[in-house]
């Protein structure tokens, strides 16, 4: 690679911290981090490359996976508080609601899913599952993600505002 390719480098960098056992999941992603600091970023490879200048490479990674674990930590905490918000206005919205609660329950790990999803996931009939979506739909915590009524998909939009700090997910 003539350009020196950072992806593959970046990459190289997480899969040494999960063979050295410092991560035990390759859930770290400096990417973001580093495209804030560009030039800085730039700058210390350069230093490498020409001056052989290491130590302060070693630093500036550092300072990277530092700061996207923090964020990571941030998004987390951030996931757990929504999870118990979503599940708090379902249960006081429909307090018999067991199918309901319980896609409700779901969303951080399924923030998308479609009624035949939420069937496999949870079981029960598939008018039980569209019902308890429509439910959801009615107050608010799940909207349609297209405009197509066979397999319609459906979100929640805050997930992705939390987790990926974007207002609607890729095209599954």
């Amino acid at each position: 690679y003539l350009d020196g390719n950072g992806r593959l480098g970046r990459l190289v960098a997480m899969l040494q911290l999960l063979s050295e056992g410092h991560l035990r999941a390759p859930v770290l992603s400096v990417s973001p981090w580093l495209k804030d600091h560009a030039t800085e970023y730039r700058d210390h490879l350069l230093a490498v490359s020409q001056l052989g200048e290491w130590e302060a490479w070693i630093g500036f990674f550092a300072k990277a996976i530092a700061a996207q674990a923090r964020d990571g930590h941030d998004r987390i905490m951030r996931l757990l508080e929504l999870k118990a918000e979503l599940g708090e206005t379902v249960r006081g919205t429909f307090p018999r609601g067991r199918l309901t609660t319980e896609i409700a329950d779901n969303l951080i790990a399924y923030p998308v899913l479609s009624v035949s999803m939420s069937q496999a996931i949870h079981g029960r009939t598939d008018q039980a599952n569209r019902n308890a979506i429509h439910q959801l739909v009615d107050i608010g915590l799940l909207e349609p993600f297209s405009d197509v009524s066979y397999g319609r998909l459906y979100w929640n939009r805050r997930v992705f505002q939390v987790a990926d700090r974007t207002t609607r997910p890729s095209p599954l």
